[in-house]
């Protein structure tokens, strides 16, 4: 099986170490492009799969947030790892980095009962980025984010090749009280396959982990009783809306476990998209300045935009987009 990054917009068919958490206070955050943020995914989400990376029932993804010596340490849904055999100590689960390095899980530690969250170790002597964080506290609706993850070979018409997906959209609702630790609503699509990925905001830190996608449970029924596998029937259904666990809560978690990391969290609100865009639209008047400034053209432009800059949203600066 070979895995292939690949980058796509708005797809359809989801042992303690002891060291200090540190917070940092920059004065602004800089607001980065689609492709600037995907960069950053793409180097810091990984793949998890069984030992030889073809367990699918077990797949899904997850994001490297710190490093200690030769080991590093990747945060991604609990779910993912729950079905490990441990009756020997063996922890039959393998990484896959992005530079389709496989690399043997070393340790899984679930952080709660009540809240889809674990932490898994793996060694390498390679260097691998790890991504920065943000409190999601300061998150707010309607800013921009984005998912990374690997979806099944299934939940993109089958085979054995897998491909990242990097899917963007916005805060849609917070919800009051969580459901097993989710609570972030977002419009990004995503695919069976991407739970445990990072959601980034525009400056490209993590600020949740993408687990949960709401479908209508009332049609879900009566498609399995049509005989329709479970898998299918989620992405026929899925409302459009998804969820993640914020950052805060695994930063509340990982401290009740004694688990610090030496994370580098940002204290200060995500930046919103923009000034990159508006920096494009620009170039592409100047390219051709007879263009009439309508709303049909800024739509149009907005639109090739968005496909061009992968996850750049262009709702805040071109209006007529969505």
């Amino acid at each position: 099986m070979k895995l292939f990054d690949y980058s796509l917009s708005n797809i359809l068919l989801g042992t303690a170490v002891t060291s200090a958490l540190v917070i940092t206070l920059p004065q602004s955050v800089q607001a980065l492009t689609g492709q600037e943020i995907n960069q950053i995914a793409k180097q810091t989400t990984v793949f998890i799969g069984g030992t030889d990376n073809k367990d699918y029932q077990t797949q899904g993804s997850g994001v490297i947030i710190s490093q200690k010596g030769n080991t590093y340490y990747v945060l991604t849904a609990a779910h993912v790892v729950s079905k490990q055999d441990t009756s020997n100590g063996e922890v039959k689960y393998a990484v896959t980095t992005h530079d389709q390095q496989n690399h043997q899980v070393t340790s899984v530690k679930i952080l709660a009962d009540d809240v889809d969250l674990a932490v898994i170790e793996f060694t390498s002597n390679n260097q691998y980025q790890q991504a920065n964080l943000a409190k999601s506290s300061l998150v707010t609706e309607g800013v921009p984010i984005f998912v990374s993850g690997w979806p099944k070979p299934t939940a993109i018409g089958g085979g054995n090749n897998i491909t990242r997906q990097f899917s963007d959209g916005r805060i849609s609702n917070i919800l009051p009280e969580p459901y097993y630790g989710y609570q972030l609503g977002y419009t990004n699509n995503t695919l069976s396959g991407m739970s445990g990925g990072p959601v980034f905001d525009a400056g490209a830190r993590v600020i949740g982990i993408h687990g949960l996608a709401d479908v209508d449970s009332n049609e879900m029924r009566e498609i399995l009783e049509g005989g329709i596998d479970s898998d299918t029937a989620k992405i026929l259904l899925k409302t459009g809306i998804n969820y993640g666990i914020p950052i805060d809560t695994f930063l509340t978690l990982q401290a009740q476990k004694g688990l610090y990391l030496g994370l580098n969290v940002e204290d200060t609100p995500p930046p919103e998209l923009g000034a990159n865009t508006v920096k494009e639209i620009k170039q592409e008047m100047e390219k051709d300045p007879d263009r009439i400034d309508t709303q049909a053209y800024w739509a149009k432009l907005g639109g090739d935009l968005f496909k061009n800059m992968i996850g750049e949203v262009c709702g805040r600066f071109i209006p007529f987009c969505r």
